[in-house]
């Protein structure tokens, strides 16, 4: 944030959710490199722990919408990957191996 305060707020927000949007999609495509599904968290959720219940809660406060989004996000990867068959790998040729 330090290297565009001077920036107007809807930029800063604009390329704060766009660098997120790549961070999200950059995790879930390496999870699918390494053969997992990977479900990214909401915006800021790794700056706070457990035990720091009142930014936890304020942080709760603030993103709603953004949980909202995320999960929305995760229910389609789920779904993504339950429709798939199992037997598909096997179809095609391949020889997977179990995780």
């Amino acid at each position: 944030k330090r290297n565009h305060e001077n920036w107007p707020a809807v930029v800063s927000q604009d390329v704060q959710r766009h660098v997120y949007n790549l961070k999200s999609s950059v995790f879930v495509v390496a999870g699918q490199v390494k053969g997992k599904t990977l479900l990214p968290l909401p915006v800021g959720a790794e700056s706070f722990t457990d035990n720091d219940e009142e930014k936890a809660e304020k942080y709760l406060r603030n993103s709603i919408h953004q949980i909202e989004g995320v999960i929305i996000g995760w229910s389609h990867q789920i779904h993504d990957v339950l429709k798939r068959k199992s037997a598909q790998p096997l179809l095609e040729g391949l020889n997977p191996e179990p995780w």
